[in-house]
């Protein structure tokens, strides 16, 4: 998944001439791999998530975690900021800034607006730690009911503030992830049929340019 990330952001803006395999290649792997991505972090995100005794203790687990993660977001965002008002003066730089003052708050508010955009993975990230254990302290571990809240507010239009678009957007996938983990014994022992049919499933999906959500959910069985 990694790889992928890497792979779709080697072009920044012309794709190469005479390489449209590469345009194919990327519109394919767009269609699917940040959904993917969010399976997996659910994934992880379950299974070190502990029991809580209390909310005392959850502010102990989400509070250092969201600070690793939105420090180094703010700091790497503000150099980013920094670096393109500088060079922008002497070469062609994408998405340049528009005012510091402007920049910044786009960073901490709108993060998709801003110079820093490609950073947005872990906006959302910090957003789903800082939410997802307090809610299930309050209504119970069930990520069933987080998926099916994802499904039915994807229904709205959302705002960019604070990226509530990308974290309705994937929220569904998140909450996939956390239950593959708490339900993993239904699917360790599937069989290679099972594993093959689901991968020229996934194989018909990106060949019928399907959505990225059914493209994204097709893409975690054969995974």
């Amino acid at each position: 998944a990694i790889f992928l990330v890497v792979f779709g952001h080697v072009v920044a803006r012309d794709f190469p001439a005479g390489n449209d395999w590469f345009v194919a290649v990327k519109a394919a792997i767009y269609s699917f791999h940040m959904p993917l991505f969010m399976v997996l972090t659910g994934i992880t995100f379950a299974l070190s998530l502990p029991r809580f005794a209390g909310w005392a203790e959850l502010a102990r687990f989400s509070a250092p975690r969201v600070e690793r993660l939105f420090l180094p977001y703010v700091a790497f965002g503000l150099l980013i900021i920094a670096g393109k008002l500088a060079a922008s003066r002497f070469i062609h730089v994408d998405r340049p800034p528009e005012g510091t003052l402007d920049e910044v708050v786009r960073l901490l508010a709108m993060p998709n607006m801003s110079a820093a955009g490609f950073l947005w993975f872990i906006y959302v990230l910090s957003v789903y730690l800082l939410t997802v254990p307090a809610l299930f302290q309050l209504f119970g571990r069930r990520p069933q009911w987080l998926l099916a809240a994802g499904v039915a507010l994807a229904f709205f239009d959302w705002p960019a503030w604070f990226m509530l678009d990308r974290v309705v957007e994937y929220l569904p996938f998140f909450a996939l992830g956390m239950l593959l983990w708490m339900h993993r014994s239904a699917w360790t022992r599937i069989s290679p049929a099972a594993l093959w049919g689901s991968t020229l499933l996934f194989a018909l999906l990106l060949w019928l340019d399907a959505p990225k959500g059914a493209a994204g959910a097709g893409s975690v069985p054969p995974v």
